[in-house]
């Protein structure tokens, strides 16, 4: 399901355009510098959903067929790569958008040893990080490690990075990897 980003926002003009110095606080500055999206103000845009973006992660827009705005993927997403060129976009995050810090759903793929309590130990670890799970479901098979996949919502990708080297270093993880959604 696509999540919209980008809230219409009319202008295209930037703070010191309108007269606005950098260090206003961010509650009195136009909603322009709180998309988390430049490039895109006043356009509707969604995130990717196969590889699930993440701020600081490098981003391009591709102009959606049928009149379904702007999907912003990572790079190196493989559907970019299918996108003409005249349909891309070049956008970037926001670095002035941090104050509330919206989450972004990633899909992780977890190989572990099958036992008893690994999927609550790895929950925890995801609860003591204040790390929200919103889905996971766990496949198992006699005499083959168990796959858990979960979606949590991460703000960036140096907290997917941090995330992802936690789980990887518990003793029944075998490997953790980034897939796409759906």
């Amino acid at each position: 399901m696509p999540i919209a980003i980008c809230p219409s926002l009319g202008s295209r003009t930037g703070p010191q355009q309108r007269g606005l110095p950098r260090d206003v606080p961010l509650r009195f500055r136009p909603a322009i510098d709180r998309s988390p999206i430049l490039g895109l103000e006043g356009l509707e845009c969604r995130l990717g959903g196969y590889c699930s973006p993440l701020p600081g992660e490098a981003i391009v827009g591709s102009v959606a067929l049928g009149n379904h705005g702007i999907a912003i993927h990572r790079q190196d997403c493989a559907n970019v790569a299918q996108v003409p060129v005249e349909r891309r976009l070049p956008v970037r995050w926001n670095p002035l958008a941090d104050g509330a810090r919206p989450r972004y759903p990633v899909q992780l793929r977890i190989a572990v040893l099958d036992r008893v309590g690994v999927l609550k130990d790895i929950l925890t670890r995801l609860s003591d990080s204040r790390i929200n799970v919103s889905d996971a479901r766990v496949r198992t098979n006699p005499g083959k490690p168990a796959r858990i996949d979960l979606r949590v919502e991460l703000a960036s990708a140096g907290q997917l990075g941090t995330t992802t080297d936690q789980i990887r270093a518990m003793a029944d993880v075998l490997d953790i990897a980034r897939s796409g959604i759906g």
